[in-house]
């Protein structure tokens, strides 16, 4: 039994060195057989089991294979969750119900992501104290989901106290600092507070800068991250600079079909159109709706948002038909994801009223 277990833990330090050094096929592999290692040695109600499980969930998200890795967490936080509290296990729990909580969030099911998310950072709390650095992650996570949900005022709270344990431990030029003021940023911006989320959004460019240099991915999402801010409070030279930095890198790094291209191609859209410059704002929502609809699927949130914002834009072109193919296809993923008074679904419906009442709606009308 024992040389099984060592063999085990020397399967899972190689697929965890190979995942760092981003070999995630390889890394697969080698989880998949200590997994399987470790089962023959201990059962299947072990902490060893569930700690593996929780990086093969880890391997799986970042090879997109969501239905493997949604089973593996889910799996991971059952077992952590059903055996005696102690300071691995309670770890294990916390973090397989954060990734998986970020997991549904970012497959669009905000309501199943809400009741995990808050369930981890509960247990953080409660397990490993409100300054634990996977209590900021938890916390951090939950913040992400009260931007895509509206509840502002809950997600400022949940930031506060991830910047505040975060700090503590790792000090003041931490990438995981900049992650939480990149989110702060968003936050204030998705509230509609330009004003707060502009030195968030900067103190997160300038740490990313220092951390990584700005030809990284990581600046990039920084840089597209603070355009819109900047975008919305007017200061639009500024942030058309920074789409097009920001467009460059990511094409350079990742190709021309890959989500945070679309994410910037977006927003580049909404700039446009707000400085008059409307048919090339439809041609790039037009682009952005593409990939994300080849990424995402149709039934996701943000596939939907590219819909809405083109159905708004088409409307106000007049051509009221295709704008409410557009709104009815957004309004239906906004529904089944969405509190009934989203400000998102409730322009979704604005928009589809105006469609309604409009002569020329249906094309089949006299």
């Amino acid at each position: 039994m024992y040389d099984r277990i060592e063999d085990a833990v020397t399967l899972f330090d190689e697929a965890s060195r190979l995942m760092a050094d981003s070999h995630l096929l390889e890394a697969s592999v080698s989880i998949r057989r200590s997994l399987k290692t470790m089962r023959r040695a201990v059962g299947d109600r072990h902490p060893d089991v569930a700690n593996i499980l929780l990086v093969r969930g880890q391997i799986s998200v970042a090879l997109a294979d969501l239905p493997l890795a949604r089973k593996c967490l889910r799996r991971s936080a059952k077992i952590a969750g059903t055996l005696d509290s102690g300071p691995d296990v309670d770890r294990i729990y916390v973090q397989a119900l954060t990734y998986l909580g970020d997991l549904e969030r970012d497959a669009g099911r905000y309501q199943l992501a809400g009741r995990i998310l808050r369930r981890a950072a509960r247990n953080a709390n409660e397990r490993l104290g409100r300054n634990d650095p996977d209590t900021a992650n938890a916390l951090n996570s939950l913040g992400v989901w009260c931007k895509f949900t509206g509840h502002f005022q809950f997600g400022r709270r949940c930031y506060r106290n991830a910047l505040r344990a975060l700090r503590r431990h790792l000090g003041d030029d931490h990438p995981e600092l900049a992650a939480l003021y990149h989110n702060l940023g968003g936050l204030e911006h998705a509230a509609g507070k330009f004003a707060a989320a502009e030195p968030f959004a900067r103190k997160s460019v300038e740490l990313r800068r220092h951390l990584v240099g700005e030809d990284h991915p990581d600046y990039a999402a920084e840089i597209g991250a603070l355009a819109p801010i900047l975008a919305d409070a007017g200061k639009w030279q500024e942030a058309q600079q920074l789409y097009q930095q920001a467009l460059s890198i990511f094409e350079a790094t990742h190709g021309p079909r890959h989500y945070e291209v679309a994410v910037v191609l977006h927003n580049m859209a909404a700039l446009d159109i707000q400085q008059g410059q409307v048919h090339t704002g439809e041609q790039l929502y037009r682009r952005s709706l593409s990939i994300k609809e080849a990424l995402l699927g149709d039934s996701h949130p943000d596939t939907a948002l590219t819909l809405h914002n083109l159905a708004v834009l088409l409307l106000e072109q007049d051509c009221p038909y295709e704008a409410s193919q557009f709104c009815k296809r957004a309004i239906v993923v906004f529904e089944q994801n969405f509190s009934p008074d989203h400000p998102t679904l409730l322009a979704a419906r604005d928009c589809l009223s105006a469609l309604d009442h409009h002569p020329q709606t249906n094309p089949d009308d006299p």
